[in-house]
């Protein structure tokens, strides 16, 4: 995981959640490349699927980095995020904590603090009201495999 995946877990919250669906798989072949090397699989291989390799050694696909960082990066600004009280009824979305979905037209729908606004609503209530780190990482984690 450290080998393979080091460099996107330290800065991928900049650009991973931005990234195209093109870039994307490129970035995940490669990924894919670096994992037969290490668990010394052949290059073409077809009975082994890398992606129950991936599932047996516990390593996340680059849809799923990029979600957990920019889910961590939504209740890291949780501060910032939390709903203000409005006076009216209690509606589904204020009993779970949401916030307003932003404006995702043009560039602010390229901006990390518009992703993480709408990642903030993603948020399970028990992690949006979690101070441990740890165990939010675990929450995080549980909401990306289900």
């Amino acid at each position: 995981m450290g080998w393979v995946q080091g460099i996107w877990c330290s800065n991928g919250c900049a650009y991973l959640p931005l990234l195209t669906k093109s870039q994307s798989q490129m970035l995940q072949t490669s990924c894919n490349c670096a994992i037969r090397s290490v668990a010394k699989l052949p290059r073409k291989s077809y009975d082994l699927s890398i992606s129950n390799v991936r599932k047996h050694l516990k390593i996340l696909s680059v849809d799923e980095v990029a979600e957990k960082l920019i889910l961590t990066h939504a209740w890291k600004n949780r501060s910032n995020l939390k709903p203000i009280e409005i006076v009216g009824p209690i509606t589904r979305s204020r009993s779970q904590g949401n916030i307003p979905q932003p404006n995702q037209k043009g560039m602010f729908g390229k901006m990390i603090l518009t992703q993480s606004k709408c990642a903030f609503n993603k948020l399970t209530i028990e992690a949006k009201s979690e101070n441990d780190p740890l165990k939010v990482k675990k929450i995080i984690l549980e909401t990306i495999k289900e």
